[in-house]
């Protein structure tokens, strides 16, 4: 098992990686999370930055994680600006060595919490971006989410439920398709997280 600890990317970077090398992790997850509205030139000088650092601190990426989609925001709706950086991060992610690319379903909610449509959303989204991440030598890893406390309105969202994560992963039958198991959202689920793994 590789022990490793997630990063944001900006312009503290390097000071983090130091910090965390300190710490004595040689892994990290990056997060891409700061990264939305940048041109696919900033993208990649950004990735020849990260591979700099890394390389001077001896750390190896595992992981990357960008999210920029708000978890409100139905997944039927779909932003330009959201599917460029997606795909960008994904590409960033096989560049530096990451076996994965986690990412957070989409929620259904226009009409009410739809399981089915969120489902099917998913599947075509997912689908496209598996097919990038194996050209880029990374996979995807599909995380679960909680009903967040202090959100309003309070809503659960499509994998909350770890049977609706398993059930989407599964349906691509593909090894480059994984789950990303998030421990803090599974406690806020009250889950018995060996059980749920």
């Amino acid at each position: 098992m590789k022990k490793a600890i997630q990063i944001a990317y900006n312009d503290f970077f390097e000071k983090k990686c130091e910090y965390a090398k300190e710490a004595g992790f040689d892994h990290i997850s990056v997060n891409f999370s700061e990264m939305l509205g940048k041109t696919e030139l900033e993208w990649n000088k950004a990735v020849e930055h990260i591979q700099n650092i890394l390389s001077k601190y001896k750390i190896e990426c595992v992981q990357t994680h960008p999210y920029y989609y708000d978890l409100r925001v139905s997944s039927e709706i779909v932003k330009e600006e959201c599917e460029f950086a997606i795909m960008q991060a994904i590409i960033a992610s096989g560049e530096l060595g990451g076996k994965w690319c986690a990412l957070h379903p989409r929620s259904s909610i226009t009409s009410g919490f739809s399981v089915k449509k969120a489902f099917e959303d998913n599947r075509r989204d997912f689908f496209g971006y598996l097919e990038l991440a194996k050209k880029h030598n990374t996979g995807l890893a599909a995380e679960n989410l909680p009903i967040f406390p202090g959100l309003s309105p309070s809503m659960p969202f499509y994998s909350s439920d770890y049977y609706d994560l398993c059930e989407l992963v599964d349906s691509f039958n593909d090894s480059s398709m994984a789950i990303c198991w998030d421990t803090g959202h599974a406690h806020l689920m009250h889950f018995d997280q060996a059980e749920a793994i």
